[in-house]
């Protein structure tokens, strides 16, 4: 049996607060119970993520001499959501492909013969494909 063959799933809020309680412990760190909750509200895409957070409250606690508070907590998890919870669709691949090639986005629609928009449609529509592929994948 390979590892393709487990169905790998997002855990819980109630499974995040318990790893959270183990990295913590591991940590010998303690947070308010407002704190954790916040903390795995926001991070629920991925367990090392949550090991980082931790990780990161504290590194800056430690270094910069500062009480981890929901401010810091805040912060932290700023670095970490913006870095990984961006939403994925159809129009934020078009403004990312956009974006690197310096186009306007309305060329995505068009008949455009430059080789260069053929070039930035052809991303847009193999990251889409990928997208719906993985999507509906994951409602099976």
């Amino acid at each position: 049996m390979g590892l393709s063959e487990f169905d790998l799933k997002v855990p819980d809020f109630e499974t995040r607060l318990k790893i959270l309680d183990k990295k913590m412990e591991h940590e010998n760190l303690t947070l308010s119970v407002e704190l954790k909750e916040y903390i795995c509200a926001h991070i629920k895409n991925n367990i090392r993520e949550l090991e980082g957070v931790i990780i990161s409250l504290v590194a800056q606690s430690t270094l910069n001499k500062r009480v981890i508070d929901m401010k810091l907590v805040k912060d932290v998890i700023r670095q970490f959501v913006s870095q990984v919870d961006r939403e994925v669709s159809v129009e934020n691949i078009k403004l990312l492909v956009a974006k690197h090639f310096d186009d306007a986005t309305e060329k995505f629609a068009g008949e455009d013969k430059n080789e260069r928009c053929r070039h930035s449609k052809a991303i847009v529509n193999v990251s889409c494909q990928k997208l719906y592929k993985q999507l509906f994948e994951n409602h099976r």
